[in-house]
């Protein structure tokens, strides 16, 4: 009996085996959190079907714990066990497998994914429609297969907006250009709203004043020109700024040679906005209008005055400048700029032929040659459109001479030669320095014969300038001297002359007359021959006595005078020359300057008339009526002025050679008075 059972059950053993089988096997699930998931088993010919949690039977309690329980059900020999799970995060990435009894026969293993909170979307951006209106755009952030993105959630501070797509576009009914936009945007799913992206903008709008715009044009080291347009931002709010800056390039018919379009940058601590354009320009260098407009999501601003650029215009007020006798300093003013360009790059200068470049507006040089006063000046601008408008300019830095000084001019009359010698020194100081004068102009002038004589000098230089005149006798004359350059004529330089001519000629000698009366020779002839002879004689001494009693009554009514020159180098003279009036006639002594002289002539009837004289203050003494013991004139010499200084000394001396000046001049208070 006990072999039959044993037989028995291993035949239902055997059966059970060759019946036992899985119908249905567990398969992975990818879900959200907080979900619910069931693992299904399913096998027909099984006495027991149990399920493992990561190699755990789920019947035990630490998997109970996690949210695991399990159900069993049997029909028609078929068992179905369900594995129930909740999605905790900790249940994330959960082996679940099924085992069958008899035969402890494992099924397949699945896996629980559970697809928690999402991540931030991706690439989100924004790109303006207009002003007002904003078109974000951003990628799906990763999800499980089988678990959806329920939505898109948009938060821009004041509206929530939810789209399933992975774009929305953005207005605003009145934006504010001043106020920063945040804008969020958060995918969600079963499990809530994933983590939010987010993104700032400033609605943009045109600002009612349009900002300062300046454009500066440069070369770079390539030679290449450019154009810096410059933007002050300090005045507009972030939504007003220009992201678009256009530069049209125009000749003045209109043509357009040059357009290119540039987004400019914004320098927060000056806030100026500076764009950089390349600029190809033809050429031939011309004028060209520069055309720049701004613009931003806005709209268009409004017009931006157009600029002009061109080559740079004449230069001005072209001067020559003496800084000492051999440097010499042109100088100039910069044009006047009615372009952009307003700075030259340098200038082209060129003096007397010879070219330079100056980055100044002016340039010393030496000049060996401190005579020369006139230069050709040719000055022209460069900038980097090219060269400019030529200035020509053939300057000197003459000034009308300074008048001729009495104190280095000196005259020398000659009574020999009835001749005046002039010495007119020009020194270097007056020549390097523009008043030197080119010309010298010496005339002689004499009212009275109407008797004009004129000398002129040309010189280069310092010198001294020689030169004579004859002389008209007994005459008053103006010696007149100007100096003349370029720039004009100095004042003149008037020294008055009197010219007197003592010397006697033969015919000027008064002798006894030789010639009586007709009735005296018929009365002699009347007498004796001796008586004749007698009375002849005496008539003649009688008549040379009385010629000089006439000659003496002449010399009492005043003195005469005379230039030094007509006294010999040894004797002594007294000068002076005062400034000509020409409200005073040249022949009247009193209104001119008398040359005196302080001797007396040889001549007979000259000096038996002044022998013995004294010299005071330009006067001569009257002889007394009683003559000394020799027969010679006696003159009282009136009491001497307290300011007259030391008594006059004796001079004499000779003019010619045969006559002898000889003058006793001496104090003498108390004399007798004589005819």
């Amino acid at each position: 009996m006990k072999i039959e059972g044993n037989v028995l059950f291993g035949l239902f053993i055997i059966s059970s085996l060759a019946y036992a089988g899985y119908i249905h096997q567990p398969i992975s699930v990818n879900t959200t959190l907080n979900a619910t998931v069931n693992f299904t088993c399913q096998a027909s010919g099984v006495h027991l079907m149990n399920f493992f949690v990561n190699g755990t039977p789920a019947i035990e309690r630490s998997i109970v714990d996690k949210g695991f329980w399990l159900s069993q059900s049997t029909s028609n020999g078929i068992t179905t066990t369900v594995l129930t799970v909740c999605t905790h995060e900790m249940n994330n990435n959960t082996n679940v497998s099924c085992q069958i009894v008899p035969g402890d026969i494992n099924s397949t293993t699945a896996t629980l994914i559970i697809q928690g909170l999402l991540a931030s979307v991706g690439d989100l951006t924004y790109t303006f429609i207009n002003g007002s209106s904003v078109l974000l755009s951003w990628t799906a952030p990763y999800t499980l297969d089988n678990v959806p993105i329920t939505g898109y959630h948009i938060n821009d501070g004041s509206m929530n907006y939810i789209t399933n797509d992975t774009f929305f576009i953005l207005s605003s009914i009145d934006p504010d250009p001043c106020n920063l936009t945040n804008v969020f945007v958060s995918a969600g799913n079963k499990a809530g709203l994933g983590l939010p992206n987010h993104i700032s903008f400033y609605y943009k709008k045109v600002p009612p004043l349009t900002p300062t715009v300046s454009v500066t044009p440069v070369v770079n080291e390539m030679d290449q020109l450019s154009l810096i347009i410059t933007i002050n931002a300090s005045e507009l709010c972030i939504g007003e700024y220009p992201d678009n800056i256009t530069i049209d390039v125009l000749t003045t018919d209109g043509t357009v040679v040059y357009s290119n379009s540039i987004s400019p940058e914004i320098n927060n601590q000056s806030m100026i906005m500076t764009g950089h354009s390349p600029l190809i320009l033809p050429d031939t260098p011309t004028v060209f209008i520069i055309n720049v407009s701004l613009s931003n999501e806005g709209g268009e601003f409004n017009d931006v005055s157009p600029f002009t650029l061109g080559i740079p215009g004449p230069v001005t007020n072209i001067r020559l400048i003496n800084d000492s006798c051999s440097a010499v300093t042109i100088a100039w003013d910069s044009p006047q700029c009615t372009y952009i360009l307003c700075d030259v790059l340098y200038y082209k200068l060129s003096i007397n032929g010879a070219q330079l470049s100056v980055n100044n507006t002016y340039f010393t040089f030496e000049d060996e040659n401190v005579f020369n006063h006139h230069y050709n000046i040719i000055v022209t601008g460069v900038n980097v459109i090219g060269e400019g408008i030529d200035t020509n300019a053939i300057i000197t830095n003459e000034k009308v001479p300074d008048p001729p000084l009495e104190d280095t001019t000196s005259l020398n009359v000659s009574n020999d030669t009835m001749t005046v010698q002039y010495n007119i020194s020009v020194t270097v100081e007056h020549v390097c320095l523009g008043r030197g004068p080119r010309d010298v102009y010496v005339t002689l002038q004499c009212n009275e014969t109407g008797f004009v004589n004129t000398s002129v000098e040309y010189i280069s230089g310092p010198t001294n300038i020689l030169g004579s005149f004859l002389l008209p006798e007994n005459q008053w004359c103006n010696l007149t001297i100007v100096f003349s350059n370029d720039a004009g004529s100095s004042d003149p330089l008037i020294l008055n002359i009197m010219a007197i001519n003592i010397l006697p000629s033969p015919s000027s000698t008064p002798k006894p007359s030789g010639k009586l009366p007709w009735w005296i020779w018929i009365f002699v002839a009347i007498g004796c021959g001796i008586c004749v002879i007698a009375t002849a004689a005496c008539i003649c001494i009688i008549a040379v006595i009385k010629c000089r009693k006439v000659q003496r009554s002449k010399s009492r009514r005043g003195h005469m005078a005379f230039p030094d020159s007509l006294i010999s180098s040894n004797q002594k003279s007294t000068r002076t020359y005062d400034k000509y009036d020409p409200q005073r006639p040249l022949q009247d002594p009193s209104s001119s300057t008398t040359i005196i002289l302080d001797a007396v002539t040889s001549d007979p009837q000259v000096t038996d008339a002044y022998m013995g004289g004294s010299y005071q203050e330009g006067k001569v003494l009257e002889p007394v009526k009683s003559p000394d013991k020799e027969g010679k004139p006696v003159f009282e010499t009136p009491t001497k002025p307290k300011d007259m200084g030391a008594t006059v000394p004796s001079i004499s001396g000779s003019i010619g050679s045969s006559h002898v000046l000889q003058a006793q001049f001496a104090d003498q208070q108390n004399q007798e008075k004589t005819d």
